[in-house]
């Protein structure tokens, strides 16, 4: 029995999960920001390029689909990546352990260090050497 198959992605996934940097993660104060993982799920579904768009726009803007009965709560808030008055920017892999507790702060960071590790040493070698620790 096959509990879980890996989705067939479209090419234009990584597009779309490119435009989600131009937010920051958390919004409102406390709230985070999903607009990327619902991007994962609708490309996983198959859903086209249109529906995609009509995501981000939903999202982004608060705007109600003529079809739709709920709308998004809260996405006006969204705001651009924070820049902070503490510098955690310096991920390396020296130090990429002990910045743990900054990670709400360095996200952005973070996430570039770990796009640069894959992109280096391939997904399953960074999983095996990094999550270990992180988890």
């Amino acid at each position: 029995m096959t509990y879980y198959s890996k989705p067939n992605y479209s090419k234009h996934l990584h597009d779309w999960l490119k435009r989600g940097r131009n937010w920051h993660i958390e919004y409102d104060d406390y709230l985070s920001n999903h607009i990327t993982h619902n991007w994962i799920a609708l490309d996983a579904a198959g859903v086209s390029q249109n529906k995609m768009q009509w995501w981000q726009d939903v999202y982004i803007n608060n705007v109600i689909d003529k079809g739709a009965t709920s709308t998004a709560k809260g996405s006006e808030m969204l705001v651009p990546p924070r820049q902070n008055a503490l510098d955690y920017t310096a991920i390396t892999d020296v130090n990429w352990l002990y910045n743990i507790q900054s990670t709400r702060i360095a996200f952005e960071a973070y996430r570039d260090f770990f796009d640069k590790k894959i992109a280096k040493l391939g997904l399953n070698t960074c999983l095996k050497r990094y999550y270990p620790a992180l988890s």
